[in-house]
């Protein structure tokens, strides 16, 4: 991990907060020389206008299929919830009326429940999914298309928080910034570099829990 300091109240430099482990002594690095392939990338996740335009339609194609999915199979959920729920009713009027014993509606009635609490788990990762999906798609393509303008305007603090959500692993090796681009920018940066942004696409269509996590992260960057 690379930490900001500011020196003298204005010379900005970075070291690594893991130096001990990998050298003898801190390095700082001057913000100019250490940042010179930050901004490279930076640069190479904008998207043009015309290709965030397209995204955009797709992404929002995309979320209406996945809502109708996502509807269908909480559809599907709750009736076998709620198909459930009678069977514990009727079976508990058949203890009452003495049709079956109470070991009996004990075993099954655990058996019912327990699959009535998959069943509210597996609603929740289903609504969870969905929200996710639309809060966060648009978030990350706005967020990479002002990432350099973002940077460039932000004070020290803003600056290292960022870095932390955009670089996998960030480190020096002596005067040398390691890293690479975490997911989905990395993505972002290879289907510019290519000009084929479908693989884009179906980074956000499979849509993988980590970006979701990141969630909360992308708010002070994108509405601030």
């Amino acid at each position: 991990m690379i930490t900001p300091e500011i020196k003298k109240g204005k010379y900005v430099y970075y070291s690594c907060s893991n130096y001990h482990k990998i050298h003898k002594k801190r390095i700082y690095v001057r913000e100019e020389e250490l940042l010179k392939p930050i901004y490279k990338v930076l640069k190479s996740i904008q998207i043009p206008n015309n290709v965030l335009e397209w995204l955009t339609k797709e992404l929002k194609r995309i979320h209406e299929n996945k809502s109708l999915f996502h509807q269908e199979n909480l559809k599907k959920l709750q009736k076998d919830y709620d198909i459930l729920e009678d069977r514990i009713s009727k079976m508990y009027d058949d203890k009452l009326d003495g049709f079956i014993s109470e070991e009996l509606y004990q075993k099954k009635l655990k058996e019912y429940k327990e699959k009535q609490r998959d069943i509210l788990i597996q609603i929740e990762d289903h609504t969870k999914a969905d929200e996710n999906f639309y809060l966060t798609a648009p978030k990350i393509l706005n967020l990479a298309n002002r990432a350099l303008e973002i940077f460039e305007s932000s004070e020290v603090k803003e600056k290292r928080a960022l870095l932390n959500l955009l670089l996998q692993n960030p480190s020096l090796s002596g005067r040398k910034l390691l890293f690479s681009l975490r997911s989905p920018f990395y993505m972002i940066a290879k289907c510019g570099q290519n000009e084929n942004w479908l693989p884009l696409l179906e980074t956000f269509r499979t849509f993988k829990e980590d970006i979701a996590i990141e969630n909360i992260k992308l708010n002070q960057f994108v509405f601030q």
